[in-house]
């Protein structure tokens, strides 16, 4: 909210009489840009996306193409999480979003061509959608009185996808050494909508002021990735990856903007914009990933550490079109102007995240799993970011049966986190407080897959 009002061209005044009563706030659309928040696949997901130096079906297409080339015969993977229960709380004002969905959140789908359909021994193909990124914060709708004479108001929504089809190419160099190329076309969503008020009703005067803003956003990405497997003995195996940046192809965004202050005493300021073909950015980093596995009788447990770069200053939204403000005092005629709109600007920092994951056998073709990560966020500085910066731990555990041709796996999944106190606009005036955004998130897991 601060960065809102601070770019958005000074948007709004509270009368002074108003500015001392504001003691209270709550925060803005709470989106996390995290990476690694819902790991997909069907062991993968199970064991906290620790499968870089293992993985070798059709869920390579992802954590690493290189992993194709262990592929023998033809198959498919369907992945999902069906369900997500995420708690938002903001400072000590408790607002909670308990989104239960049907449709998946994060998701995938993985083809890998083996044989009969090619005959070759050493190659393989594959084709793959991901949607590793589907933030919702659900609607929040609050009302504060803060003295008998005033009350905010807020209701916000969010959210952020990123979903990501792609084709893959694994390569066996000898018996030991694997290597392979993805290339995929990333297309991330941000949409996020809300309402304030600030209403005062004394006894001798009453003010509302209120602002409407609204953000729909979409980019494309070309995102190249290589990978390599090592079998380094009986009992290791080394992986590895590398993402270039996203090269950015197409960004665009509506935008508007509806804000006012209306009061009893013949005090009038509105500001209004819109712009439906608003530039849209959003940085996707270079990133890198490493794992090493033990492989031993009844399973494997592997260590994987994941890289993201930071980036430079982006313009998350930028616009070449006016806003319009109308000023009116009394019986005074309106005074009508616009002003320039700045861009939004964010940007990303490195950050370095962890997994461990295993499995064990209790049957030939039954498997328990369970994993722990870290999942750090990007956001550089949340003072000035549309995100929220909440560093996320989280651990994962199921099921998983592999048959002759088919397979299946059922698991739950949790994180949680919580940010560090940042300044928040109270309302519309200068005064602010500190608030924290604390995050815990519910989900199960499921998935499918066939060789054919």
């Amino acid at each position: 909210m601060r960065r809102i009002v601070r770019l958005w061209i000074g948007l709004l005044f509270v009368p002074s009489a108003l500015e001392a009563q504001i003691d209270a706030t709550v925060a803005g659309p709470p989106m996390l840009p995290n990476y690694e928040r819902i790991p997909v696949g069907e062991q993968e997901a199970l064991e906290a996306g620790a499968f870089i130096a293992r993985t070798g079906d059709a869920n390579s297409n992802w954590y690493n193409p290189a992993g194709l080339a262990r592929v023998e015969r033809t198959g498919a993977n369907l992945s999902a999480s069906a369900y997500e229960a995420t708690t938002i709380e903001v400072a000590s004002i408790r607002l909670e979003s308990s989104n239960l969905r049907l449709s998946p959140l994060g998701a995938f789908f993985g083809l890998a061509i083996g044989e009969p359909l090619t005959s070759s021994t050493n190659v393989r193909y594959g084709f793959f959608i991901a949607r590793p990124v589907a933030w919702q914060s659900g609607t929040l709708d609050e009302s504060i009185p803060m003295d008998p004479q005033t009350t905010f108001g807020a209701t916000s929504d969010a959210t952020l996808t990123r979903m990501e089809p792609g084709i893959a190419i694994g390569i066996r160099a000898n018996d030991h050494l694997r290597l392979g190329a993805s290339l995929g076309v990333s297309v991330t969503t941000v949409s996020m909508s809300q309402d304030l008020s600030l209403r005062y009703a004394g006894t001798d005067s009453s003010s509302t002021t209120r602002r409407q803003l609204t953000i729909n956003g979409s980019a494309w990405h070309l995102v190249p990735r290589l990978g390599m497997q090592w079998d380094a003995g009986e009992h290791w195996q080394l992986g590895a990856t590398a993402s270039a940046p996203g090269l950015q192809m197409l960004g665009s965004s509506s935008a508007s903007l509806d804000a006012g202050n209306y009061s009893s005493e013949d005090r009038y300021r509105e500001i209004t914009f819109r712009d439906e073909e608003a530039d849209f950015e959003y940085g996707l980093p270079f990133s890198a990933g490493l794992g090493i596995a033990w492989i031993y009788a009844r399973g494997s447990i592997e260590g994987t550490v994941r890289y993201y770069g930071a980036s430079d200053d982006f313009d998350f939204l930028s616009t070449d079109v006016a806003a319009r403000q109308v000023d009116a005092v009394g019986a005074s005629p309106p005074v009508i102007s616009t002003s320039a709109v700045a861009p939004i600007i964010d940007s990303w920092r490195g950050v370095t995240n962890f997994a461990v994951g295993g499995n064990y056998g209790i049957s030939e073709a039954l498997r328990i799993h369970a994993g722990i990560h870290t999942d750090s966020s990007p956001v550089d500085d949340p003072a000035r970011s549309m995100f929220r910066k909440v560093n996320l731990v989280g651990g994962t555990a199921g099921i998983s049966y592999s048959g002759t041709t088919f397979g299946a796996s059922l698991g739950l999944g949790y994180s949680a986190g919580h940010s560090d106190p940042i300044e928040q606009v109270a309302g519309f005036a200068p005064s602010s407080v500190e608030t924290r955004l604390k995050v815990s998130t519910f989900r199960a897991m499921y998935s499918f897959s066939a060789r054919f």
